[in-house]
């Protein structure tokens, strides 16, 4: 297959290098007129030309060459020549200027066929400029050890100028087809197609040590494979004498089918310490043995290193390109330690692989990789990393456009980092305005996975639809690994995130490890999440750590986890109080589909919720928005402040919220909130079940629209330590017990209201208390119980009523207004008001005694009760 010599407008370029140089003589021409390479004499043959014109005298029947700096131009009889194969030794060295022209009709494709018959190099180019116009090289050789150029070489202090040509089956030690030995000057190829070079590095094209500047412009690689650098090899830069200057400059060229089989760099191999420009540049199915299965670029050496940019890329597109090594790094492209890569947009890295950044691998050393907007990573694999690697100490920084996000897309790694792996203290990673969609790990970090001690900002972006599919796998979205001891913390920001439809078994957006810091402001979901064992949006630190969390201006929405809907949180040692804080955001719509916990878990820590609105969280277990646990490992203190809990449900106990504690204390303080809702949710407390935590709960309503919305405890089920200050509970029911608060634990309520609550079945309608109540200068008012205690209903423990009025509740039977019942510690009724109350269907209008345990009632009002039994107040 022969590679397709690309047009370009070559003739004004060629033009100006054929006589721009002088003007004080007219050049000298040198026309071949045959095509062998007999050297019978009497014509003038390719081989004497270039002899005339090296020694400025005439060779066989060739016009004599004029002494620089008057630039002689070798030129061949017209008509359709046949190839010329040499005689099995290279043409003479080209020692003097010259221009050989062999695009007869100036097409810009070549009309002059080469061939070395696989016995030797076709042409050489010794410290002077020489020109090349339109020549096909066909089986150049060069079999000495260190030989530099199958076909054609370089020479060092020699420049040489090569347009519309084409090379095919060259082969050598360095340079299967062209050559360029360390130290040569300039060279610029335009127009050159390269196809089947060998060699053991640089298939196609080797680049010696300190060469100048080297330009390749529209040309074109196919089918060539070396050791190292399949198709081009940059040999190292010893010395940094200017590294402003580009070493080599890459542009609208093509590498296919190119091999580097015994090392790095599929097509293209840089030494240490080159600076390199690609653009506008196609490479495709290339592969390396080891690294680099496009791009390998091996690092910086140099003392001190530079602060340029070592390689630059402007709409690269790489695709099908694989680091084949058993460690192998970089299936796309290999950035060595100290190495700084920049891209000026519209890149593109397409189904590569490697162990190690199925895309692209940075190195570490400070190594740093630059995307910008319009580039994108898709449909490449690795087992770390599938889109990008960072490795230790490495950098890796992302700044697209709005409209123009890099992006990317179907990447997959088999154990962690589908999109992005950060190693082990990486450099800080900074991404801006990036897309992250349909990437998948096997293990962690479907979309970015970040190894200890790394810290990252991620600002601007989305991660859509990023899966960490095993059935153990955490960070559908983000995975931060925990940090190896105290001390080590580092932090992931996210500002102005969307994470929508990531799935993972633990933290279906965000898993964050036990010692990671997070700061997350104006991050949402609109499309949930799913977490299939816990956390939907969000887990961290479920075993303890020192980790923290602070999430602001948020909204974290319909996301689905099997326990913990949206989000599960622990940090039990961090000495920050409290180092969990979550304000100004909306957590709605989240639900857990197989344990506790519709929106929230705490399951070890300290946290502060200030400004939150929970709204049609569900859980099927218990706790429909927060299920709040110091899950045996520590202490725990929660305080929530002006928050909304609205439309909460579980299918067994906590509507809103569940506190519970195991072997340490655990205190919530609810300041400020508001609690409502119309649907029925469980057994135990439509709104809170504290089971036996700490709860205090003041400056806050609760109402559920006269719907009956749980079984026991229309608002408040309580079997711990409990304290109402201020509090409202208005207009809701139960179907049994306690239409707005169940108590069956140590009770405590100040200047607080219970009215209009109810229950369907049962009694207690506004409360039904078995254990210790304590009321103080509260109002209990117009509660109904379908049995016995419209206002109260008191059988075991201790009640002390102080200061309060119990009125207008009504019962179905006995105690309107209170009704005690066997068996009871005691009852202490002082400076209270009891009236109004009415017993429709038996007996104590105000207050009906079954107990036989003490009662002592003091300076207490008794009036306008009613029953339809005995006792009108009591």
């Amino acid at each position: 297959m022969s590679v397709k010599i690309k047009k370009f407008s070559a003739l004004i370029i060629l033009a100006f290098l054929l006589f721009s140089n002088s003007f004080q003589a007219i050049a000298a021409t040198i026309t071949v007129d045959s095509f062998n390479d007999n050297g019978a004499g009497g014509d003038c043959e390719l081989r004497d030309a270039i002899n005339s014109a090296n020694n400025n005298a005439a060779f066989d029947n060739c016009t004599p060459g004029d002494p620089y700096p008057i630039i002689d131009n070798i030129t061949f009889a017209t008509g359709s020549p046949p190839p010329i194969v040499l005689n099995g030794t290279a043409l003479p060295t080209i020692t003097e200027a010259v221009t050989i022209d062999g695009d007869l009709n100036d097409d810009l494709t070549p009309d002059i066929s080469i061939s070395a018959g696989g016995n030797s190099r076709i042409l050489d180019v010794d410290s002077t400029e020489v020109t090349v116009d339109g020549l096909t090289f066909l089986n150049g050789a060069s079999s000495g050890p260190g030989d530099v150029g199958g076909s054609v070489r370089v020479r060092t202090a020699a420049d040489l100028t090569l347009l519309n040509s084409y090379f095919n089956t060259g082969t050598a030690e360095k340079g299967g087809e062209l050559g360029i030995e360390s130290g040569a000057n300039l060279v610029y190829l335009n127009n050159v197609g390269f196809e089947h070079g060998t060699a053991q590095q640089g298939g196609a094209m080797y680049i010696g040590s300190d060469a100048n500047q080297v330009t390749l412009d529209e040309t074109g690689f196919s089918t060539n494979s070396a050791d190292e650098g399949g198709s081009i090899y940059l040999d190292q830069e010893t010395v940094n004498v200017d590294p402003e200057v580009i070493d080599l400059s890459i542009d609208h060229t093509t590498i296919t089918d190119s091999d580097a089989t015994n090392g790095n760099g599929g097509a293209i191999y840089l030494g240490d310490n080159n600076e390199v420009q690609i653009a506008h540049t196609n490479i495709t199915t290339v592969n390396a043995s080891e690294n680099g299965g496009a791009i390998y670029h091996a690092g910086e050496s140099v003392n001190p290193p530079s602060d340029t940019q070592d390689l630059n890329l402007d709409e690269v597109n790489i695709s099908d390109a694989h680091a084949n090594g058993a460690a192998g790094q970089g299936g796309g492209i290999y950035l060595g330690p100290g190495m700084e890569a920049v891209s000026n947009g519209f890149n593109s890295i397409d189904t590569s692989s490697a162990i190690f950044g199925g895309g692209i691998y940075v190195g570490g050393n400070n190594g740093s990789f630059t995307l910008s907007a319009g580039d994108a990573i898709q449909s490449s694999t690795a087992d770390y990393g599938g889109g990008i690697f960072v490795d230790t100490s490495g950098m890796l920084q992302i700044g697209g456009l709005l409209g123009l996000e890099p992006q990317f897309i179907s990447n997959t790694a088999n154990i962690a980092g589908g999109g992005i792996y950060i190693n082990d203290y990486a450099n800080t990673t900074i991404i801006n305005h990036t897309i992250f969609s349909n990437n998948s790990s096997l293990i962690d970090g479907g979309g970015i996975a970040l190894s200890p001690g790394t810290t990252m900002y991620l600002n601007d972006s989305v991660l859509f639809h990023n899966e960490a599919s095993n059935t153990s796998g955490k960070g559908g979205g983000i995975f931060a690994y925990d940090n190896y001891s105290p001390g080590e913390e580092k932090t992931v920001y996210l500002t102005n995130v969307e994470l929508s439809q990531n799935r993972a078994y633990d933290g279906g957006g965000v898993y964050g490890g036990n010692r990671s810091d997070l700061i997350f402001n104006n991050v949402f979901s609109n499309i949930g999440n799913t977490g299939d064992g816990a956390g939907g949006f969000l887990e961290m630190g479920t075993a303890g750590g020192d980790g923290t969390l602070n999430m602001t201006n948020s909204s974290i929405i319909g996301n689905v986890g099997g326990y913990c809907g949206a989000l599960v949180l622990g940090s039990a040692y961090n000495p920050l109080s409290p180092p969990i804080q979550i304000s100004n955001t909306v957590v709605n719509n989240n639900q857990s589909n197989i344990g506790f916990g519709g929106a929230l878990c705490l399951n070890v820590g300290s946290m502060l919720l200030d400004n939150v609105d929970f709204s049609n969280n569900n859980s099927v277990d218990s706790a429909g928005a927060l299920f709040l646990s110091d899950n045996g490992n520590n202490s725990s203190t929660e305080i929530i402040n002006g928050s909304d809990f609205d439309q909460n449900f579980t299918a067994y106990s906590g509507g809103a919220i569940y506190v519970s504690q195991n072997l340490y204390s655990n205190t919530v303080t609810v300041n400020g909130s508001t609690f409502t809702s119309t649907s029925p949710s469980g057994s135990y407390g439509g709104f809170i079940y504290n089971q036996d935590g700490t709860l205090d709960v003041s400056n806050s309503t609760f109402n559920s629209s006269g719907v009956a919305i749980a079984g026991t405890g229309g608002a408040i089920a309580n079997s711990g330590d409990l304290s109402l200050n201020n509090v409202s509970i208005n207009d809701t029911g139960s179907e049994y017990y306690g239409g707005a608060i169940y108590n069956e634990g140590i009770m405590d309520i100040l200047n607080s209201s219970l009215v209009n609550n109810f229950t369907n079945f049962f009694d207690g309608g506004g409360i039904y208390n078995e254990g210790d109540l304590t009321i103080d200068q509260s109002f209990i008012d117009s509660n109904h119980a379908t049995s016995t205690g419209g206002g109260i209903y008191h059988i075991l423990g201790n009640l002390i009523i102080n200061n309060s009025t119990i009125s207008q509740n009504t019962s179905d039977t006995h105690g309107g207004g209170l009704y005690m019942s066997n068996p009871i510690t005691s009852a202490i009724i002082n400076s209270s008001t009891i009236a109004n109350n009415i017993a429709s269907g038996g007996n104590g209008g105000g207050l009906a005694n079954d107990s036989t345990g003490p009662l002592n009632i003091s300076n207490t009002i008794f009036a306008y009760n009613s029953a339809t039994g005995l006792g009108q107040d009591c």
